[in-house]
C-alpha cells in the first residue's frame, strides 16, 4: 500500500471488489462512504474499508438515480 496505510484510493478498492472506481466516486458523493483527502488523493480509511468488507457495498437510496 502505497500511502502508509491510510487507506485505499478507488482504482485499489475496484481490483480488490470488482466494484467500477465510478460507482466508488458516486458512493462517496453520495456520502454513503467516507473518504479522506490526503494531498490530491481521495482515499477510503481501512475502518471504512473493513466495514464495507464486513457488511458490503452500500447501495443507492431508491430515488436516488437520474
Amino acid at each position: 500500500m502505497a500511502n502508509g496505510g491510510f487507506g485505499l484510493g478507488f482504482a485499489e478498492l475496484e481490483r480488490e471488489s470488482g466494484v467500477t472506481h465510478w460507482t466508488w466516486r458516486r458512493l462517496a458523493k453520495e456520502k454513503l462512504i467516507r473518504t479522506i483527502s490526503i494531498g490530491s488523493r481521495v482515499l477510503v480509511p481501512m475502518d471504512e474499508v473493513e466495514r464495507i468488507r464486513r457488511e458490503g457495498v452500500p447501495r443507492r437510496k431508491a430515488g436516488k438515480g437520474k
